[in-house]
């Protein structure tokens, strides 16, 4: 009652959501640090500001490659497993600007800094680490991480406030890349927050309760560059005319301090996520979609392929260059192989019995499940040999059709291949054979 249509389209992915993340804080331990960004499930069918159907929340940015639902998630900062998803809904941003502007005058908590605060709460008061862009950064998100047990280290660019950000931009900087200065405020005479600004082709502006400012491992870069020319022909050559020499490709070797280190080696785990999900997968041009919920749900579940291929790459290679014994293709198909033929309901519980043609329920004792399927057996050609088609059989209970489903407990348990009709014909052979005999 007095629900809003916006909401009640949101809870045909709602449920998946909320499993996944009560799924991951039971059963994953991320790393000493993790990162914050946003995912986009593509998406360009019905749905925006200027119609009530379709994707209820329609998102179309400049800088991303892509338009649809948007999805703010944390991951793990080095094998970048997802960890927490949060779905952008309509009411959230029409009130964001609103809100933000409330809460710069009375000191309340920004839009970014709640956002990022759900995404990490399950692992509050664990010495953890969190990096975090623009978005989600500044002076107030490093008090109230510092507040429940969280390390941080994010860009500043607009949040500016309580940010010396007057002062850092003023200070000369001659050097070039990889200068770097930086302010600190001290509680008790101890260090507690950092602001700082570090050149690389421009200015960036930091904001860290974590590392220092001490030299880290620089990072290199292949760039194409134009040699000077030589002093003997520089000193016959007019000042005003064009270098002309050959471009060639150079390595830039950049100083950045242990914060920017820590940074840049974290912050890009969820774009290599996006990229993994939309171009090395990419389930949204291979199933095709008229419903938005089935977009939104079919992204999520790119999201666990890619976590498996994380885990698994991961898990088999002991140094960050080596490869993996399958290449990421091969793992979505052999993934696809064992999802299709998925034997997790017969596991067994306890050893069978020896006399297994007792009278016993063996579903009980195994703790198997009884389903129809295709049976393995198939049809002979007019040479004898086996063809691609199933076999055959009479139906046990209705006796007149001819189906090529078994029941797999009595061809496991009991090695007999008994057919049945499948539930499409409309027949419930299958079902009075489970009662009679599986029940």
């Amino acid at each position: 009652e007095g629900m809003s249509h916006a909401k009640h389209r949101w809870m045909f992915v709602d449920d998946m959501v909320d499993i996944f993340n009560r799924h991951r804080q039971e059963h994953f331990i991320p790393s000493e640090w993790i990162c914050a960004d946003e995912s986009i499930s593509r998406w360009y069918g019905l749905g925006g500001i200027w119609i009530n159907i379709g994707l209820p929340m329609y998102v179309a940015i400049d800088r991303k490659p892509e338009n649809g639902c948007e999805i703010q998630n944390s991951a793990c900062g080095r094998s970048g497993v997802m960890l927490r998803l949060k779905l952008v809904k309509q009411e959230e941003h029409e009130g964001q600007n609103a809100e933000d502007s409330k809460n710069a005058g009375d000191g309340a908590m920004p839009h970014g800094t709640s956002v990022l605060k759900y995404l990490i709460l399950p692992w509050a008061q664990t010495e953890r680490g969190v990096c975090a862009d623009s978005y989600f950064a500044s002076v107030t998100t490093a008090q109230v991480l510092m507040g429940i047990g969280f390390k941080f280290i994010g860009v500043v660019k607009t949040a500016t406030r309580k940010y010396p950000m007057k002062y850092l931009s003023g200070l000369e900087l001659t050097k070039g890349r990889g200068q770097r200065k930086g302010v600190v405020m001290k509680t008790l005479g101890r260090p507690w927050i950092m602001a700082f600004v570090w050149v690389d082709r421009d200015r960036r502006y930091f904001v860290s309760t974590a590392a220092t400012l001490k030299d880290g491992k620089p990072y290199h870069r292949i760039r194409w560059r134009q040699p000077e020319p030589s002093t003997v022909d520089a000193a016959d050559k007019d000042p005003n005319e064009q270098n002309d020499t050959e471009a060639e490709r150079q390595e830039l070797t950049v100083p950045q301090p242990e914060a920017c280190e820590i940074y840049y080696a974290t912050c890009g785990v969820i774009d290599q996520h996006n990229r993994h999900r939309q171009y090395s997968l990419s389930l949204k041009k291979k199933l095709q979609t008229r419903s938005w919920d089935k977009r939104v749900t079919s992204s999520l579940f790119a999201m666990y392929c890619v976590d498996a291929w994380l885990m698994y790459k991961g898990c088999t290679t002991d140094k960050p260059d080596q490869s993996p014994k399958l290449s990421q293709k091969e793992f979505y198909c052999q993934l696809a192989e064992e999802l299709i033929d998925n034997n997790q309901e017969r596991i067994r519980t306890r050893n069978r019995p020896a006399n297994s043609d007792n009278g016993i329920n063996m579903s009980v004792i195994t703790g198997t499940v009884p389903i129809l399927r295709a049976t393995r057996k198939r049809k002979l050609g007019s040479n004898g040999k086996p063809t691609k088609f199933c076999a055959q059989g009479r139906c046990r209970v209705c006796i007149k059709a001819r189906p090529t489903t078994v029941c797999s407990l009595c061809e496991d348990e009991l090695h007999k291949t008994l057919y049945f009709c499948d539930n499409r014909s409309g027949r419930n052979c299958f079902e009075i054979h489970v009662q009679n005999y599986h029940s």
